[in-house]
């Protein structure tokens, strides 16, 4: 059976997205998640964790999206640093950045490489 375009629209319009997580991990075996989309306050969430803040709101990060805190590191929205610019294409490009630099910080041995996949990684 064929839905309508409007019955198709109506059921999307009902389905409620999935809450963004944030994971923290304080090692290798150790993690924690919690939810931050949508929070009145980040700081709460952050500040015993010892992050640094920027304007109560956002998470300081350097170039490698690496926080104040060993083995924390943070992308998207949440994120500050010089020159931020806060598009959804910078926030993809964060995430493949903290990833990479997570991974390489988890598995010292592992390579740095947040490339395309037609990049050839040596």
């Amino acid at each position: 059976m064929r839905r309508s375009p409007a019955s198709t629209a109506a059921a999307r319009s009902r389905r409620r997205p999935s809450r963004p997580r944030a994971k923290v991990s304080t090692s290798s075996n150790a993690s924690a998640s919690s939810p931050l989309s949508g929070s009145p306050r980040i700081s709460d969430h952050c500040a015993s964790g010892g992050l640094e803040l920027h304007d109560n709101r956002h998470l300081v990060v350097d170039s490698a999206m690496r926080t104040n805190v060993p083995g924390v590191f943070s992308a998207g929205d949440i994120t500050d640093y010089d020159g931020k610019v806060r598009l959804i294409a910078v926030g993809f490009g964060e995430v493949a950045t903290a990833v990479n630099n997570a991974a390489v910080h988890l598995d010292p041995d592992a390579m740095l490489f947040p490339g395309h996949s037609t990049d050839n990684p040596h």
